[in-house]
């Protein structure tokens, strides 16, 4: 397969996952949420070792962290589901009605699919 094919072919390949990592470009929240991941390690591994000092470190570095990923606009609808599987901690939280950060990703999910506000 030449890189012309391969290209036009992206699309489709990408909805089967076949692209490769790195394949696309990343967006400024995929690279935050990577990184959120991260630090989402550290506080269930403190929560595993019963270390209550650096549990708190780690939930407290992960909040601000939250807060800056929830900040940067979504490019695309993944980031948008990026946002929420970072704020509910990927099904472990819930989507609190009322929150500004998720006021804002429901705005976001809207204004791409067009829906009414």
């Amino acid at each position: 397969m030449n890189r012309r094919a391969l290209l036009k072919a992206a699309p489709a390949l990408a909805l089967a996952g076949a692209v490769p990592a790195g394949a696309e470009d990343e967006t400024p929240v995929a690279a935050l949420f990577r990184e959120w991941k991260r630090l989402n390690a550290d506080v269930w591994s403190a929560d595993k070792a019963d270390d209550n000092d650096a549990f708190e470190r780690a939930h407290d570095a992960r909040w601000v962290h939250e807060q800056i990923l929830m900040h940067e606009p979504s490019r695309c609808e993944r980031d948008v589901l990026l946002k929420i599987a970072a704020w509910t901690d990927t099904g472990e939280a819930d989507l609190e009605v009322g929150n500004p950060h998720l006021a804002t990703v429901w705005a976001e999910l809207r204004a791409m699919f067009g829906a009414p506000t």
